[in-house]
């Protein structure tokens, strides 16, 4: 952990790097929070889905129960309330 390039970026997201590969830590995707839409966009494709961690307003949601993932896109079961704070963390190449 002692290599690891911390770089800070807008909303308090952080970009991890380790050689090739790279960790966004509390990423907040694009897409409206209005009560209405359910799909959001991640910055990255994550390289593994399994390990895609979402969370909304602070409770940690579950992969194919309140959120399911294709590419970059994150479809949430349930729209998010108007003006939810929503932060992913996933790893990238």
């Amino acid at each position: 952990i002692a290599n690891l390039d911390r770089n800070q970026k807008l909303g308090g997201q952080r970009t991890l790097h380790r050689g090739g590969l790279a960790l966004e830590w509390l990423e907040v995707p694009s897409g409206i929070v209005n009560n209405i839409n359910t799909t959001f966009t991640l910055a990255y494709t994550p390289a593994d889905d399994n390990k895609v961690m979402v969370w909304v307003n602070g409770s940690l949601f579950k992969r194919n129960t309140d959120f399911t993932i294709s590419g970059s896109t994150i479809t949430m079961t349930t729209p998010p309330p108007t003006d939810s704070l929503i932060q992913i963390t996933y790893q990238r190449q």
